[in-house]
């Protein structure tokens, strides 16, 4: 347990061939959305191609939607084992066919061809595949928001879970699924919102419904990052609250450049601390220092972001012999990504 803590103490603090004919003059680079999380892309941002399709780099995604992703060289192709294990896709480098396996049975297995508009291509020695056909075909909703050049997807397994958390009344009406009201959640607020150069801004980390995780009753760890503008803000420094007061028994860490947007804070308690009372119960679990370094209006606003280091923000928590589980999952825990506003007069 201790190694699987320590992994995420250091992952979290880490972070530190052109194709220019086929696409449109103006290259736009859409967001992407898994089940409510923002998914980061390293090296190559998804691109439009010259049939409108978005297409993404193989892994980031589809490994964000649960499916297994295997690239075979010596075929040059791609082979997507979805989350159930009920469909396999097999694509290929510059070949618009995909193969798509369905299994029925133990032993059957159908398969169709699917003709893709935009072939899999590789940019920037990455493979880049269409990504609603690719997402649908796994069972997964797929919306685009052209004015906010979004793309949000659902997977099979997020819409049986919206489902189940669904109510409908006695006399037919329909309560809509709100994870606020349904998960723990993790939000940030401000001392102040008015803030001149030279004077300091503290931004808490809170979490609320607590009350919400079972089997679990203690606080063991925080993983969170602010995005914030450091060309107006500058970062002073973040410290952990445990039980309403701050303590020294924690490993952590910060990074106040977390992959040039961010500022991400780590840190695990120490088992068996006697600063500290680490019971379970909403409030404040970090803060966070920032000062002005002019007098622009700016936001800073908590990350619901997965990376190729993972989660930037998860909760930990653990029962009295100190087992420990990460809340990071949509259905585990909620993000509240609204940003707050500084100097907005």
């Amino acid at each position: 347990m201790q190694k699987k803590l320590l992994s995420l103490l250091l992952t979290g603090v880490l972070g530190l061939s052109t194709l220019s004919t086929v696409f449109a003059a103006e290259e736009v680079h859409p967001k992407v959305i898994v089940d409510d999380r923002l998914i980061s892309f390293v090296d190559q941002e998804p691109v439009i191609s010259e049939n409108d399709d978005t297409l993404i780099p193989v892994r980031g995604v589809l490994e964000a939607m649960g499916a297994q992703v295997t690239w075979k060289e010596e075929d040059r192709s791609v082979y997507v084992k979805a989350h159930d294990n009920i469909v396999r896709l097999l694509l290929k480098l510059d070949n618009p066919v995909m193969t798509k396996y369905t299994l029925t049975s133990v032993t059957t297995v159908d398969s169709e061809e699917l003709t893709l508009s935009t072939a899999p291509r590789l940019m920037n020695e990455r493979t880049m595949i269409p990504l609603r056909v690719i997402s649908e075909n796994l069972g997964a909703l797929v919306d685009w928001n052209e004015q906010d050049k979004l793309i949000t997807i659902k997977t099979k397994e997020y819409q049986k879970y919206i489902a189940s958390k669904t109510e409908e009344s006695e006399t037919g009406e329909i309560t809509e699924y709100n994870p606020k009201d349904t998960l723990p959640y993790l939000y940030i607020e401000a001392d102040k919102t008015v803030c001149a150069p030279g004077e300091e801004i503290t931004v808490s980390v809170k979490v609320a419904n607590v009350d919400k995780i079972t089997d679990y009753n203690r606080f063991s760890g925080l993983s969170a990052a602010i995005f914030y503008d450091d060309t107006v803000l500058e970062c002073l420094g973040q410290k952990p609250i445990v039980g309403g007061v701050e303590t020294s028994s924690v490993l952590g860490a910060a990074n106040p450049e977390f992959l040039k947007d961010s500022v991400k804070y780590v840190y695990v308690l120490m088992p068996n601390a006697e600063d500290m009372d680490n019971t379970l119960a909403d409030g404040t679990v970090a803060v966070f220092t920032f000062s002005p370094k002019t007098e622009g209006k700016t936001t800073v606003s908590l990350s619901n972001r997965i990376t190729h280091l993972g989660y930037d923000t998860t909760f930990l928590v653990s029962d009295d012999e100190y087992n420990s589980i990460s809340l990071d999952a949509s259905t585990e825990i909620y993000i509240d990504t609204t940003p707050v506003a500084i100097n907005e007069r």
